[in-house]
C-alpha cells in the first residue's frame, strides 16, 4: 500500500475462507526540512541568526547549533563571531538537514605597538561571506578619512601620512555590494 497524502485510512485483509480483519490508521505528513535561507544579523552587540524553512517542508522541526541541544525556535541569539553549523531535525524522526554559516564581527580595539600581535585593524573572515572585495573606510571623530582598504587588504596600522595617531576612538564604514553599509567604532590603544 502506498500513501501519498495524510489522512485516516482503513485496510481490510480477507483470507481464503472469507474471514476479514480491518485496521484503521492515521497518516501524518512529515519529512526532512529544506533550509530556504539563513538570515544573519551580525556586526551587532547581539548577533542573531534566523533559519528559514521552505513552506513546502511538511514536518514539525526543531533547531540546534551543536546537534545535541534542540529548541523549537528557529532564532539563535547572542552569537559570537565564527563558523556555526545548524541542525534542523524533524520531530517525528524523518531526518536531519545540516548547513554551515559564518557570523562576522569587527575588533573593538587594536594595539599598534609593533609586537606583532593585534598591530593592524581589519575585519577578518570576510571571504567566508564573499565580502572580501568590499571597501572599508576608517575615519577620525570629525569624519576625516584616514584610510581605505578592501576587505582582504592589509588593514589599518593606526597612522595617517606616516604619523602615529593618538589612542582614541575611530569609526569605520564598510560599503556592501547591495548598496547597504556596516558602520561601527573601535579604539586604538597604545
Amino acid at each position: 500500500i502506498t500513501i501519498d497524502s495524510d489522512g485516516t485510512y482503513e485496510v481490510t485483509v480477507t483470507n481464503a475462507v472469507n474471514c476479514s480483519k480491518t485496521k484503521t490508521f492515521t497518516v501524518e505528513a512529515s519529512g526532512i526540512a529544506t533550509i530556504e535561507d539563513i538570515n544573519i544579523n551580525d556586526f551587532q552587540e547581539n548577533n542573531t541568526v534566523t533559519i528559514e524553512i521552505s513552506t513546502t517542508s511538511l514536518g514539525d522541526y526543531e533547531f540546534s547549533l551543536d546537534g545535541n541541544n534542540y529548541q523549537d525556535s528557529n532564532v539563535f541569539s547572542n552569537l559570537n563571531s565564527g563558523e556555526y553549523t545548524v541542525y534542523v531535525q524533524d520531530k517525528k524522526g524523518c531526518g536531519i538537514v545540516v548547513e554551515s554559516f559564518f557570523i562576522l564581527d569587527y575588533p573593538k580595539f587594536f594595539t599598534p605597538n609593533g609586537d606583532g600581535y593585534n598591530d593592524t585593524w581589519s575585519i577578518k573572515n570576510l571571504d567566508k561571506r564573499n565580502l572580501q572585495n568590499n571597501i572599508i573606510s576608517v575615519f577620525d571623530r570629525y569624519g576625516k578619512l584616514l584610510k581605505q582598504f578592501i576587505g582582504l587588504g592589509e588593514g589599518w596600522n593606526g597612522t595617517f601620512n606616516e604619523n602615529l595617531l593618538p589612542a582614541t576612538d575611530y569609526w569605520f564604514e564598510m560599503k556592501l555590494n547591495n548598496g547597504k553599509s556596516v558602520k561601527g567604532h573601535f579604539s586604538l590603544k597604545r
